[in-house]
């Protein structure tokens, strides 16, 4: 990764023993900006570098300066990265020029709505910036975003224990994105990538077909199910959308408490208990096998994802040989008991 030496204010490339350094949350620019934006992100590094030294760091990371964006391999490279760039960082700085300051920059809980008004608080990059861990602004952070502050949390320094965000699952997390925006479509999944632990290449282009190449890449590492638990929105889902993955991340906005696991009740007490069904991604489509229910001129396909403790079901419809396709009502994925004898398998 390349870092700013805030002594010399030079470009120095470190591919290993990186040195402790501050990072500045800033945005993904283009190589083509305008005078005035160049001017105040200029503003910006210089403010990022007094505090950095007063706070006795040497080196600052900013994707303005360290990402040469002429080049498609390296900023693939560096999208790829950049969560764990946050995640590593020794202490992240981000500028919130829409929210007033109060004494000597503290948060206050009277500025809590002015966080949530904040531009920053909106924006698809902003999201892997917030959620890497973090060891302070935890409640601040999850007032405003109504993220749980144990997701963001940062894991000891000298621990290998997974990093506590990856334990969110998948639709909670795509809920997190549902209500934010990119300037360019491909980027409300590119800016996801560090968030589920995945890498794949930018192709800038392919509009969105990018978000459902995300989904695909978090199918062939997770089986959770509650990825397929998207709520058909008429704004954001075209009247002709027949597959069982969402094309927009903003039908995820109402999922944020699907939970792809139970907890039951035995005689050595509470235990989670997960699927142990696999699936994957053919040439035909996705290969799956659930329990289904009649259901108005269709099927419900059950999956192993509840909201509290009741099991959720998505609507098919009629299938053409063993095809089946979603359907747009209901909607929402639909609660539903469970009935011994009542299913039958379908794959």
């Amino acid at each position: 990764m390349k870092l700013i030496n805030l002594t010399t204010f030079q470009l120095e490339e470190y591919y290993n023993n990186v040195p402790e350094y501050a990072i500045l949350l800033d945005q993904i620019l283009s190589k083509h900006q305008s005078k005035e934006v160049e001017r105040q992100s200029l503003a910006k590094i210089l403010g990022a570098r007094k505090q950095a030294v007063k706070e006795g760091y040497n080196y600052l990371w900013c994707d303005t300066c360290c990402i040469d964006k002429g080049s498609s391999a390296e900023l693939s490279k560096n999208i790829n990265s950049m969560f764990n760039y946050y995640a590593d960082s020794a202490v992240c700085y981000a500028y919130l020029r829409d929210v007033p300051e109060k004494h000597d920059g503290r948060v206050l809980d009277d500025q809590i709505e002015h966080l949530k008004a904040s531009q920053w608080f909106t924006r698809g990059w902003t999201l892997q910036e917030l959620l890497a861990p973090k060891e302070t602004l935890l409640t601040t952070i999850s007032k405003v975003t109504g993220i749980a502050a144990k997701f963001i949390e940062r894991r000891p320094r000298d621990s290998y224990a997974p990093q506590p965000l990856f334990e969110a699952g998948v639709a909670t997390k795509m809920s997190w994105l549902s209500r934010r925006e990119t300037t360019r479509v491909e980027d409300m999944a590119y800016c996801m990538l560090g968030i589920f632990d995945i890498n794949m290449p930018l192709l800038y282009g392919e509009a969105h077909k990018a978000f459902v190449r995300l989904q695909e890449e978090i199918i062939r590492g997770s089986n959770d199910q509650s990825i397929f638990c998207w709520r058909w929105d008429e704004k954001s889902v075209p009247h002709s959308w027949a597959s069982i993955l969402s094309p927009s991340p903003k039908a995820f906005d109402q999922a944020a408490a699907y939970k792809a696991f139970r907890v039951i009740e035995d005689e050595e007490g509470a235990k989670i208990v997960r699927s142990q069904l696999t699936y994957s991604l053919t040439n035909l489509g996705l290969s799956i096998t659930l329990p289904v229910v009649p259901w108005f001129g269709g099927f419900l396909a059950v999956l192993e994802v509840y909201d509290d403790d009741i099991q959720l079901a998505i609507p098919l419809g009629k299938p053409i040989g063993r095809t089946y396709t979603r359907m747009q009502f209901p909607p929402s994925p639909v609660p539903i008991g469970w009935c011994t004898g009542m299913f039958v398998s379908a794959r």
